[in-house]
C-alpha cells in the first residue's frame, strides 16, 4: 500500500495522503517551535508532546490516555512503542539507511521492513516529501495510521538544510545521517 507524506508548512505541519490522494488525516504543530503536535486518526484525536526538557522523548497520547512513547538512541535511531488498537504492545525501530539514495525504514523487534519512506525535496517550499511503501494487511486501519503519523511527525520537516530530514519530531529536533542530533539548527553530539 503507497502513501505520500506532504508537507503542508514551514512549522512542519503535514498531510498523510493515500494512493488515490485523499488526505486521510494532518499533523499540526502548536506554533513554530512547539514540541507538540496533533491529528485526528480515524476519528480520534491523537497528540504527540515532549515529556523532557531535551526533547529527546515524547509522549503518543490517544484521547488524552498515554498509550505510546518515542524516543532517540545514540545510533541516531528512532524507538517508536505503542499499544496497538487490538491491546498488543508495539515496539519499532525507525533509522536512516543508504548513503548516495538515503531512505527511511521502520523495522519491528524482529527486524523486518514494516515500511519504508524515500524523501523527495521540494524547492517550491524547500521542504521534503516522502513516499512511503506500507505492507497491504499487516496492521489495522488505524494503527497503520497511527504509525504514518508518528513516522511523518519524525521526518517531514528538515531543519538542518544537509539532505534528507529524519525528524521535525523528535519534534522539533531532526536527526541527520549522521548521529549528531540537530535541535532548531543547534547542534548536539
Amino acid at each position: 500500500m503507497n502513501f505520500q507524506l506532504t508537507a503542508t508548512s514551514s512549522r512542519g505541519n503535514s498531510d498523510v495522503i493515500d494512493a488515490t490522494g485523499v488526505t486521510l488525516t494532518t499533523l499540526h504543530y502548536e506554533d513554530w517551535f512547539s514540541s507538540t503536535a496533533s491529528a485526528t486518526v480515524a476519528g480520534r484525536p491523537v497528540q504527540i508532546k515532549t515529556r523532557n526538557i531535551w526533547q529527546s522523548n515524547f509522549d503518543i497520547l490517544i484521547g488524552g490516555i498515554d498509550r505510546g512513547d518515542l524516543m532517540s538512541n545514540w545510533k541516531g535511531h528512532i524507538i517508536i512503542k505503542f499499544v496497538a488498537e487490538n491491546g498488543v504492545p508495539c515496539s519499532f525501530l525507525l533509522k536512516a539507511k543508504g548513503f548516495w539514495q538515503q531512505h527511511f525504514v521502520l523495522e519491528n523487534k524482529q527486524g523486518a521492513s514494516v515500511l519504508e519512506m524515500h524523501p523527495s525535496f521540494k524547492w517550491q517550499n524547500m521542504h521534503y516529501n516522502y513516499a512511503v511503501q506500507f505492507p497491504e494487511n499487516e496492521f489495522s486501519p488505524f494503527d497503520r495510521q497511527l504509525l504514518l503519523v508518528t513516522c511523518g511527525a519524525q521526518s517531514v520537516h528538515d531543519d538542518d538544510g544537509r539532505g534528507c530530514g529524519l525528524i521535525k519530531f523528535m519534534t522539533v529536533p531532526t536527526l541527520s545521517s549522521g548521529s549528531s542530533i540537530y535541535l532548531q539548527n543547534r547542534i548536539y553530539s
